[in-house]
This record gives C-alpha cells, sequence and structure tokens, in this order.
C-alpha cells in the first residue's frame, strides 16, 4: 500500500481545509423570531446543553501552502487529478473504495495517487529553490 510522506501529507490536508472553507451550503439557523414559538424549547434539549462540550475550533489553513497544493494539482490531468481530490478533499470510505467508484484497481488508483504525490512534492522543492 502507499504511503504519502508525512509532510507532504500535511500539507495535503492543509489543502483539503483550504478547499472546505467558505459558506455554509444552508443558510444558518435564525437568531430572531416574529413569534413565540421560536423561544420554544423542548424539554429533552434542556439535558443536552449541559452534557455536549463545545466542538474544538477549526485550525485555519496556510492559505500560500494551500495555493501552492493546488497549482499542483490544476497542472495535473486525468486519473491522477481526480486520484488526488477523491483522495484528500473527499476522503470518504476506504481506499478501494474510491478506487472502485472510480473504476480502477486499487494499483491504479495508488499509481495515480504517487503521481499525484510526486507533483506536490515538487512545487515545494521548487518554491524553497
Amino acid at each position: 500500500m502507499y504511503r504519502v510522506p508525512n509532510a507532504i501529507h500535511d500539507e495535503l490536508l492543509n489543502w483539503a481545509r483550504w478547499c472546505n472553507l467558505g459558506a455554509w451550503p444552508h443558510p444558518l439557523p435564525r437568531t430572531q423570531c416574529g413569534s413565540l414559538e421560536g423561544d420554544y424549547r423542548p424539554p429533552a434539549w434542556e439535558a443536552l446543553d449541559d452534557e455536549e462540550p463545545p466542538p474544538p475550533k477549526p485550525i485555519r489553513p496556510n492559505e500560500r501552502h494551500a495555493r501552492r497544493v493546488q497549482e499542483a494539482w490544476e497542472s495535473l490531468e486525468g486519473f491522477p487529478r481526480l486520484v488526488l481530490k477523491s483522495e484528500y478533499p473527499g476522503f470518504e470510505g476506504r481506499r478501494g473504495d474510491r478506487a472502485e467508484r472510480l473504476r480502477l484497481t486499487i494499483q491504479q488508483y495508488e499509481n495515480h495517487l504517487q503521481i499525484a504525490v510526486n507533483r506536490v512534492e515538487s512545487a515545494f522543492h521548487a518554491a524553497r529553490a
């Protein structure tokens, strides 16, 4: 099984967070209501208030690094591009399932992933030079 180098994996996760920034796909809940129904809270909700801690604050992605990965991704064509998008911003299910969705064998999927990772790694090496 192909393993993405840790430094590149971190950059790709940063890119995935950056790709997912933006407005919610749905409207935010109403904060004001014109009627009393807006203040109604079922009794079961009172117990939930004390049980769950607030969610952790999301990590702000490094935009400069994310743009470098984006440029590398845009320079890819065909399956390497699809595989990288499937592996990181998509990142749902097992690798074998993602390969199957793209109609690739796991070996083909990992070969395309390695091509894409090499392109991203090259982009970071070129930036240091």
